[in-house]
C-alpha cells in the first residue's frame, strides 16, 4: 500500500511538471513543440524507471526517485519565481505560481511518505533481528 501511495505522489508530481511546461509553451515563443515533447519524455523516463525498479523491489529505487524529485522541486521553485517576469502574461504567471506551489506541496508530502515508510521498514527489521536472537 505504501509503495502505491509513493508512486501516485510521484505521478502527480510528474503531471504538475508537464502542466507547467505546457503552460510555458502556450505563453512563450521561445519554447518549441519539439523541445516541449523532449522535456516531457525525459521527465517521464526519469520518473518511471525508479518506479518500475520499485515494482521489482529494488532497494535503491526510491532513493533514486528522491534525487529526481529534488531536481523537479527546484524546477517548481523556479516556476514560482516566474511571477516577477514581466514578459509573460499575468494569467500565465498566476497559473504557474499556483502549479509551482502545488508541485512543491506534492513533493514535500511525497518526501514525508518516504520518510515514514523508511522509518517503518527499519523498525520492522530491528524487530526481526531482536526476534532472531
Amino acid at each position: 500500500m505504501q509503495n502505491k501511495n509513493l508512486n501516485i505522489g510521484a505521478s502527480c508530481s510528474l503531471l504538475v511538471f508537464v502542466l507547467i511546461n505546457v503552460m510555458m509553451w502556450l505563453g512563450s515563443s521561445l519554447i518549441t513543440g519539439a523541445g516541449l515533447l523532449r522535456a516531457i519524455i525525459i521527465a517521464a523516463v526519469l520518473y518511471f524507471i525508479p518506479m518500475l525498479l520499485a515494482y521489482w523491489r529494488v532497494q535503491v529505487a526510491y532513493h533514486i526517485l528522491g534525487l529526481i524529485m529534488i531536481f523537479y522541486t527546484l524546477s517548481f521553485i523556479t516556476s514560482v519565481t516566474l511571477i516577477t517576469d514581466g514578459s509573460i502574461s499575468l494569467w500565465l504567471r498566476i497559473v504557474n505560481l499556483c502549479l509551482g506551489i502545488f508541485g512543491i506541496f506534492i513533493n514535500v508530502v511525497w518526501f514525508r511518505l518516504v520518510f515514514n515508510n523508511s522509518k517503518r521498514r527499519v523498525a520492522e527489521k530491528l524487530k526481526q533481528q531482536q526476534k532472531d536472537k
